[in-house]
């Protein structure tokens, strides 16, 4: 499937993104298992909704504000 591939693109990019296909029904308990239930962390995840196999799917992408400097994420983006 062309999202997964890239998704894997990406991630050996910024090898500090995480990423899972799950059902849609499985992002919510997800995202509070990551610790991600506040307004601001909003900013550190993205869903993409898609089908395949003619079944409805969620692409959950996690760890999106973090760069490379893993001590100092703020420095990374500079």
């Amino acid at each position: 499937m062309e999202i997964r591939k890239t998704i894997e693109e990406m991630e050996s990019r910024m090898p500090w993104i995480h990423w899972k296909v799950l059902e849609p029904a499985q992002v919510q308990p997800m995202l509070a298992n990551l610790g991600y239930d506040g307004w601001y962390d909003r900013c550190k995840y993205d869903v993409i909704a898609f089908h395949e196999e003619g079944e409805e799917k969620a692409l959950l992408i996690w760890n999106l504000a973090v760069g490379p400097d893993r001590e100092n994420p703020a420095k990374s983006w500079n």
